[in-house]
């Protein structure tokens, strides 16, 4: 299995040329990308409203998706040339996903879920126990819920847990969709905090999905959906009037 640093060997993290994506059924275009990059390292703020695209965007840089055209490079790596099981495995260990709807298993406690991340990237018991007790603690998840199911938790509570888990392997690529989205202002800001923290400690390159302007500060770069995706131009039809 490769490791981390077998993806690493360009200076892009993300490099997107030509991407094009409509939905089946669908003759009009819902994504229009000419082209986009970050390198790696790279803390990227991006702007997107409902219906920009930016989901779809996020589900095909993360191999969720495979675009109509164009090519998607994550990592050095030909996501669409992968096969479904390569696509998956390469997300699971390269990419710290946090999913707007979180996506936690239900049934599992909050550290049986950051724990199926934890084995597949096969931290060892100790290093997991460690991450996870950081993680939590810095995002204020109290220890007394950690054995709780996921579906027993409010749903601030659940996003929290879903940062955890995205970040418990400390994934090269960390991509976030509206990740404060249920957090009060301190738990906010705390995430904030501890997200910028872990980045200094690493290379790892983030794409920051967010409508809260308020957080650009924190980033060195940023984009907005409606400048990158073409297929939102409206196209002129006033006609000359007589």
């Amino acid at each position: 299995m490769n490791s981390k640093a077998d993806y690493q060997v360009s200076s892009q993290a993300i490099d997107v040329k030509h991407l094009q994506y409509a939905w089946s059924g669908n003759e009009s275009l819902t994504l229009d990308i000419p082209e986009f990059s970050l390198s790696v390292g790279e803390r990227c703020f991006l702007l997107g409203s409902s219906g920009s695209g930016k989901s779809t965007l996020l589900r095909l840089l993360s191999g969720l998706l495979i675009p109509s055209a164009g090519s998607i490079n994550i990592l050095n790596q030909n996501l669409a040339a992968m096969s479904v099981r390569a696509r998956d495995r390469f997300r699971a260990h390269q990419i710290g996903f946090i999913f707007q709807q979180f996506n936690l298993i239900p049934y599992l406690s909050i550290l049986d879920n950051l724990e199926v991340s934890a084995k597949l990237n096969k931290l060892s018991d100790k290093t997991f126990r460690a991450r996870a007790s950081e993680l939590l603690t810095r995002l204020s998840v109290a220890e007394n819920l950690w054995r709780r199911r996921a579906d027993q938790l409010s749903v601030g509570q659940q996003q929290r847990v879903a940062i955890a888990r995205a970040m418990i392997h400390h994934p090269p690529l960390l991509i976030a969709d509206e990740p404060t989205s249920a957090l009060d202002e301190d738990a906010r800001d705390a995430f904030m905090q501890l997200l910028l923290n872990d980045l200094t400690e690493s290379d790892t390159t983030i794409l920051f999905v967010s409508h809260d302007r308020q957080l650009i500060s924190h980033f060195n770069r940023c984009e907005s959906m409606n400048e990158l995706n073409q297929a939102l131009a409206i196209p002129d039809t006033t006609e000359a009037s007589a």
